[in-house]
């Protein structure tokens, strides 16, 4: 998986708070589908998606590092990161079996 927030809403001008995750942020004037004649045919689809799969999703599951992160990122061309950070996904309801 690979998460990319190193450009995302980071316009001073047009957000505020450029360092602070926003995601409910109103008016939020993203490109992150593109816009004119160059937006993607899936947008439509996508967002839909990710109204009712990311919440149910945190809802659910619970991102344990195996790790900890390096206290200095990696640097691969215009990406800041990690380059490896095993996570497990655990249930926060977890299935009991019963016979």
């Amino acid at each position: 998986m690979i998460v990319w927030l190193g450009a995302a809403n980071r316009n001073p001008v047009k957000f505020p708070e450029p360092d602070t995750l926003l995601p409910h942020q109103m008016p939020n004037p993203h490109m992150a589908f593109g816009f004119g004649i160059h937006t993607c045919v899936a947008a439509l689809l996508e967002r839909l998606e990710a109204r009712t799969v990311i919440p149910l999703f945190w809802r659910e599951t619970r991102l344990d590092p195996m790790t900890t992160p390096p206290d200095q990122p990696s640097h691969q061309g215009i990406l800041f990161g990690v380059d490896c950070l095993p996570v497990r996904i655990r249930s926060v309801h977890p299935v009991t079996h019963h016979p």
